[in-house]
Parts: C-alpha cells; structure tokens; sequence
C-alpha cells in the first residue's frame, strides 16, 4: 500500500503513515512542490499505484469521470487541526486498510466512511 497526500493536507498524516510502515509521499516531496497540478499528482498516482488522500473535490470527479487518480481517499471532515486530522484517521484506518485492497474510492467524515467500488 502506497500513499500520496495532497498539498492541502499536512505533512504530519504522511508522518502517520510513515510510523505504520506504510510508504507515503507529499506532494511537497515532487518536484513542483505545492504547484504540483492535478495532472501530475494523477499521473504518479497511476504509475506508481499510489492512493491519493485529499480534500480537494476536482479528484472525486477526476476519479468518477476518468478513474484517476489510481485509488482515492477523500476527506469530508472541513477544517480541523493536525491533531484532529490524525485522531480521525486513526479511528477509521483499520477500516481503510481493509477495504481499499477492493475499493477504488473511500470517503472519510468524522464518524465515518463511505466506500465506492
């Protein structure tokens, strides 16, 4: 399992995911950095099989439209502190991780998740 975390998203969720041994990337680490376009965060998703967490809703079409970016996770939580952020992931991501590996988008809110196959 591979992440991409988008510009609008801390750095400490890639922190998160990183301490769970999990291969995670900003998109600040790429080489345009926060002006990374859609595109581009895309076309790493796609080739390097990467699911992109976001909270930018241009992905959720993208994903409907085109099924790009390769797998989505888009947050539907609105504005919450770092620490907030991590204590909603955490609550769900044992569920994520379960249902990833057969979904190709899973919306995350503050109480729960919704998965689209």
């Amino acid at each position: 399992m591979k992440f991409i975390v988008d510009a609008h998203l801390p750095k400490t969720l890639c922190t998160f995911l990183q301490e769970k041994k999990i291969d995670a990337i900003h998109t600040s680490e790429l080489i345009n950095k926060k002006f990374s376009t859609d595109e581009e965060i895309n076309l790493i998703s796609m080739q390097e099989q990467r699911i992109l967490i976001t909270k930018d809703s241009d992905f959720y079409y993208s994903y409907l439209l085109k099924r790009t970016p390769h797998k989505l996770i888009l947050l539907r939580i609105g504005n919450c502190s770092k620490a907030e952020l991590i204590s909603i992931f955490q609550q769900h991501f044992d569920k994520i991780e379960n249902y990833i590996s057969t979904a190709g988008m899973i919306e995350v809110y503050r109480t729960t998740i919704e998965i689209t196959e």
